[in-house]
């Protein structure tokens, strides 16, 4: 026949209800001031992703009002650039005929 030999542990103390309690109550303490933390900095988050829509709001406007500036631009240059074409071709067609009116000989030299 076998014997098995078992070792039994010694002892050990119970541990006593204050400490228990003391290192429950110290762990329920860090875990709570960590919870109030995270509860802060995500309200700061949550401020800071406020403020990013607003601004992006505000630009999306700014963006619109530049748009609609350079459309303005553009057709007030086109209007400019007509413009000037035409007073060319006036301002052509005017000594052409005064030309043709004083000299009537330099008309055909111009043609």
């Amino acid at each position: 026949m076998f014997h098995i030999h078992l070792l039994v542990p010694a002892p050990t103390p119970l541990p006593v209800l204050s400490n228990v309690m003391a290192r429950l109550t110290a762990t329920l303490n860090n875990l709570n001031a960590n919870v109030a933390s995270t509860d802060s900095l995500l309200e700061q988050l949550r401020k800071d992703i406020q403020r990013g829509e607003d601004s992006c709001q505000g630009l999306q406007q700014d963006i619109e009002k530049s748009g609609k500036r350079y459309e303005w631009f553009m057709e007030m240059k086109t209007w400019v650039n007509d413009f000037a074409e035409f007073l060319d071709e006036k301002v052509v067609i005017g000594l052409i005929c005064i030309i043709s009116f004083f000299r009537p000989s330099l008309f055909f030299l111009i043609l």
